[in-house]
C-alpha cells in the first residue's frame, strides 16, 4: 500500500558560501521506496562550493549504489554546474537492497598436459554489488585473464545478481608451457580472504610473500596475477592501517606496476588499473592521520618511496608545511633538499607561506606543488566537515601505462609528466581556490606543447576546472596547472590511437609433451639430416655442382631447410619458450610473415619444377634455354612473394597476432600460431597456393598424357623407366607439398592431434623425397657415394648420366 506522505530529502546543508562558484540549490520532486511502502517527496540538492560532491544516504533504484553528485567548475556562468542527474531516479533505503551475490557451485574441464579434460567442481565465490567475483580453483583463459563474473544489480527486483556469463561447462587451463606465479598468488589470496584475525602478523606475513612472489625471477606475468593481487592488497588495506605494513604495500604496488603494457590492457575489462590506483589513494588516506602525528614526526611529514610510486602524507599544522618539489638527479642539492636513493631524486618541502612565483626560480624541478595558505584555512574552516580535517596525501605515480585512455575512437591521450595525486583525507566539499602543479615537460617541436589534464578513471579530460599556464625558461620548460578539483594531473600529449591491444591474444598455451612434439622433432630433424647429404654431395661433387639444373634444387633445398629448422625449434618444447614469445607483437608479425613467406617461396619453386618438366618432356623441339635463367628464376622465387608479405605487414600488421580459437563443439582451445589470420590469411596464402596446385597438376596431367604417347620411341626399357619412375616421383614430391600445407591447415582450424601427426609425418618425408629425387636416381652421384664407400668395387661408371631435371 502507498502512501501520499511528502517527505524533504535534504543532503548535507551548507551555510557559509564564500567561494566564487557554487553549485545553487537544486529541487526537484522524487519518489522513496522503503520496506513495504513508496512515498513521494522532494529531492533538495542543498548549495557546494564547486569542485565538492554531495553523498546521498540513499541508494538509487537504477544502480543500486548510494547516490552521488558532484558540483563543476564552470567558467561561462558565474555559478557551478551540477552533474547531469535523471529526475525520474527512484530513491530506495539502502537497507532494501540485497547487494551481495552469494556463492555458486559450477562445474568445469581443466585442461591438463596434451589437452586431457579433467571434470570437477568449482566454488565461484562471494562478491559485492560491482565486484568480479573469482572462483577458488583459479580458471585460467588462453588470454591471461582469470574467468570471474561480476555482481550487477537487478532493479526489477532490487538486488544483485550474477551476470549472464557462462562460467559452467566451461574449459581452464592447467597444465601450460609458460612460467607462472598464479596458482600460488591464489593460494595466498584465499589464505587471507579466510583469515579471521582481521590485521597481524599473518598479514605481515602474506604481504611479505606476495611481494617475493611477484619479484620471482624467470616467471611472466599475467592478467590474472595483476587482479589477484589487487585483490590480496584490497583487503590488506582494509584490514590493517598500520605504519609498518605500508613498506610491503608499496612494495606489491611497485611490482605490479612494472607489468608491461600489455599485461595492463588485457586487464582492464575487470577494471583492474583503476581499482589498483584507487586501492592505493584510499589506504593511504586513512594511514595519513596516525603517519603524521606531530609527537612522532616533529615536522609531520612521512613519506615513502618505492621505484614507481612515492606518497607524501603531510600535516600542515606541525611545521607548516603543504607541499613538495621533487627535482632531477642533476640539481645542486642545498641544506633543505633531501635525496631519495630508490628514485634517485631529490625533494624539498615547501611552506604553506611560499609563493608559486619563487618556487618556479628553482632550477631542475621535475614537479612541485603546494596547498596555499588561504586554500589550506578554507578547507579547515569549512562548516561541512564531519570530522576535523587535518592531513595531506600528495602521491606521485610513475608508470604512464595504469592511466591509459580506453576511448580509442578519438585522438589519445599519454602522459609526459609524472603524474600527481593530491587529496585531503576526510574533505567532500570544493576548494575555494585553485591548487598550483608545477609540472617538467620533455619538448618535442617548436610549436607542440602539452595541457594539463585530470584523470577521470577511463580517460584524461580537459575542461574549466584545469588552467594550464606554460612556463619557458632557457633551461626548463613548465607547465602550470591550476586545479580546483583534487584529482590526478599530468602534463598529457595528445597522440595518434595507437594499435589496440587486443584483449583476445594468446598468451598461455597448453603443454603438449605428445607423440605430435616427438614425430615433429624426429621427422624434422631426420629430414634435416638428409638435406645435409644433398649439401655435402654439392661439396664432393663439382661436376654435379656445376650442373645447371641442379642450381635450381639448391634453391628448394635452401628455402626447405629453413622451414625445417623452424618447425625443429618450434617443437622443441624445452626452448620453446624461449624462443617463441607469443605475446611479443614484433615477434608475432616476424615469424608470421617469415612462414608466409617461405611457404609462397617453396611452392613457386615446385611451380618451376613443373614448368621444366613441361619443357623436357612436351616442349622438345624448338626450346632455347635462355641465358641466366637460373637467376631469373632465383629472382622470381625469391622476389615475387615478397610483395604479398609486404604488403600485408605494411596494410594489416594485426592480423599476425595470435587469436584465441575455439575448437569443436566443447570450445577447448588450441595453441596459438604467429600466422596470418582471417581474410589475410586466404588473400595472401590459400589463394595463391591454389593456384599454383591447380596449375601444377594441369601440366603433370599434360606431361603424364604425352610421355605415356612417346614411350614406344624407346626400344631400351630402362630408358622407358626411369622417364616414368622420375615423372611420377616428381609428381609425388609435389603431392606431399600440397598434402603438407592442407594437413597443416587442418591441424591449424581444427586443432585435431591426427591432423597435426599427419602435418608431422608428411613434412618430414619431404627431404627423404628430394635425395631420392636429385641424387639417389643420378648415376653419376650413385656412383660416386658407392665408390666412397667401397672404392674398390665401382671403378667404371656405365651408362649415361641422366639428371631429372636436365635436357630439357
Amino acid at each position: 500500500m502507498y502512501c501520499s506522505i511528502w517527505i524533504l530529502i535534504t543532503i548535507f546543508a551548507a551555510n557559509a558560501r564564500t567561494a566564487t562558484q557554487w553549485c545553487e540549490k537544486d529541487i526537484y520532486p522524487t519518489e522513496l521506496r522503503s520496506v513495504g511502502k513508496q512515498t513521494e517527496g522532494l529531492a533538495i540538492w542543498s548549495p557546494i562550493r564547486a569542485g565538492g560532491h554531495r553523498l546521498l544516504t540513499l541508494c538509487s533504484n537504477v544502480t543500486g549504489l548510494p547516490v552521488e553528485r558532484h558540483c563543476a567548475f564552470d567558467y561561462d556562468s558565474p555559478t557551478g554546474k551540477w552533474e547531469f542527474i535523471d529526475r525520474k531516479t527512484t530513491f530506495l533505503s539502502c537497507d532494501v537492497i540485497h547487494n551481495d551475490c552469494k556463492e555458486e557451485i559450477v562445474k568445469q574441464f581443466f585442461l591438463r598436459k596434451n589437452g586431457v579434460k579433467v571434470e570437477t567442481t568449482n566454488r565461484l565465490l562471494p562478491g559485492k554489488l560491482g565486484e568480479y567475483s573469482p572462483s577458488q580453483k583459479v580458471c585460467l583463459q588462453s588470454t591471461g585473464l582469470p574467468l570471474s563474473r561480476r555482481c550487477i544489480y537487478n532493479a526489477r527486483h532490487y538486488k544483485a545478481e550474477w551476470d549472464n556469463k557462462i562460467v559452467g561447462n566451461s574449459y581452464c587451463l592447467q597444465d601450460i608451457n609458460q612460467e607462472i606465479i598464479t596458482g600460488d598468488l591464489n593460494r595466498l589470496y584465499l589464505k587471507l580472504r579466510n583469515n579471521t584475525n582481521n590485521g597481524g602478523e599473518e598479514n605481515l606475513l602474506i604481504a611479505t610473500q606476495t611481494s617475493a612472489l611477484l619479484a620471482k625471477a624467470k616467471t611472466s606475468r599475467i592478467a590474472a596475477d595483476l587482479k589477484i593481487a589487487t585483490d590480496i592488497l584490497e583487503i590488506l588495506a582494509q584490514q590493517d592501517h598500520k605504519p609498518e605494513l605500508m613498506a610491503k604495500i608499496l612494495e606489491i604496488a611497485n611490482h605490479l606496476m612494472e607489468c608491461d603494457e600489455n599485461v595492463v590492457r588485457m586487464s582492464q575489462p575487470l577494471d583492474i588499473p583503476n581499482r589498483l590506483i584507487k586501492i592505493l589513494d584510499n589506504y593511504y588516506d586513512r594511514t595519513g592521520k596516525k603517519s603524521t602525528s606531530c609527537g612522532t614526526v616533529p615536522n609531520g611529514v612521512h613519506y615513502s618511496s618505492v621505484q614507481y610510486t612515492t606518497v607524501f602524507q603531510i600535516n600542515p599544522a606541525c611545521a607548516n608545511i603543504s607541499g613538495i618539489a621533487v627535482y632531477r638527479a642533476s640539481a645542486h642539492p642545498t641544506a633543505s633538499m633531501l635525496y631519495d636513493a630508490t628514485t634517485q631524486r631529490y625533494f624539498r618541502f615547501i611552506n604553506i607561506y611560499e609563493e608559486i612565483k619563487d618556487i618556479i626560480r628553482d632550477p631542475h624541478i621535475e614537479v612541485a606543488t603546494y596547498f596555499p595558505r588561504h586554500v589550506w584555512t578554507a578547507i579547515q574552516e569549512d562548516e561541512s566537515n564531519v570530522v576535523p580535517v587535518d592531513t595531506i596525501t600528495i602521491s606521485l605515480y610513475r608508470n604512464k601505462n595504469f592511466f591509459m585512455d580506453e576511448d580509442h575512437l578519438n585522438d589519445a591521450h599519454e602522459p609526459d609528466s609524472v603524474i600527481l595525486s593530491s587529496s585531503v583525507p576526510g574533505y567532500k566539499g570544493g576548494l575555494i581556490d585553485s591548487v598550483p602543479l608545477l609540472l617538467k615537460y620533455h619538448r618535442k617541436e617548436e610549436d607542440q606543447r602539452p595541457t594539463c589534464r585530470y584523470w577521470n578513471s577511463t580517460n584524461w579530460i580537459s575542461d574549466a576546472s584545469v588552467n594550464t599556464t606554460t612556463v619557458i625558461s632557457d633551461t626548463n620548460d613548465y607547465l602550470m596547472c591550476k586545479s580546483i578539483q583534487l584529482l590526478p594531473l599530468a602534463a598529457v600529449w595528445t597522440v595518434q590511437v595507437r594499435e589496440v591491444v587486443q584483449t583476445n591474444t594468446v598468451v598461455l598455451t597448453l603443454r603438449r609433451e605428445s607423440t605430435v612434439d616427438m614425430v615433429s622433432v624426429v621427422g624434422c630433424g631426420l629430414s634435416l639430416l638428409v638435406l645435409i647429404f644433398i649439401w655435402m654431395t654439392a661439396l664432393c661433387c663439382s661436376h654435379w655442382r656445376s650442373d645447371i639444373s641442379n642450381k635450381l634444387l639448391f634453391n628448394l633445398c635452401f628455402v626447405l631447410s629453413l622451414i625445417m629448422v623452424y618447425l625443429l625449434l618450434a617443437n622443441m618444447w624445452k626452448i620453446k619458450d624461449a624462443m617463441i614469445d607469443i605475446s611479443n607483437r614484433h615477434y608475432c608479425i616476424a615469424m608470421g610473415a617469415f612462414l608466409q613467406y617461405t611457404i609462397l617461396v617453396l611452392f613457386l619453386w615446385m611451380l618451376f619444377i613443373a614448368y621444366l618438366q613441361y619443357r623436357r618432356y612436351v616442349a622438345v623441339v624448338g626450346v632455347v634455354t635462355p641465358s641466366h635463367f637460373v637467376a631469373k628464376y632465383a629472382l622470381a622465387a625469391w622476389g615475387l612473394p615478397l610483395l604479398p608479405t609486404i604488403m600485408l605487414v605494411y596494410l594489416d600488421p594485426k592480423t599476425y597476432a595470435p587469436m584465441l580459437r575455439e575448437v569443436g563443439n566443447d570450445n577447448s582451445l588450441s595453441a596459438a600460431m604467429c600466422f596470418p589470420t582471417g581474410y589475410a590469411l586466404y588473400a595472401t596464402v590459400v589463394f595463391p597456393v591454389v593456384v599454383i596446385i591447380l596449375v601444377n597438376f594441369i601440366i603433370f596431367l599434360y606431361v603424364l598424357c604425352s610421355v605415356r604417347k612417346s614411350l614406344q620411341k624407346y626400344k631400351r626399357n630402362q630408358h622407358r623407366q626411369e622417364m616414368t619412375s622420375q615423372v611420377w616421383l616428381t609428381l609425388l614430391l609435389f603431392l606431399l607439398l600440397c598434402m603438407t600445407l592442407a594437413f597443416g591447415i587442418l591441424a591449424y582450424a581444427k586443432g585435431s592431434l591426427l591432423y597435426s601427426f599427419l602435418f608431422c609425418l608428411t613434412v618430414t618425408v619431404q627431404g627423404f623425397m628430394l635425395f631420392i629425387y636429385f641424387v639417389v636416381i643420378d648415376k653419376f652421384v650413385r656412383f660416386k657415394w658407392l665408390s666412397c664407400c667401397y672404392p674398390k668395387d665401382y671403378n667404371v661408371m656405365d651408362d649415361t648420366i641422366m639428371s631429372p631435371l636436365s635436357e630439357y
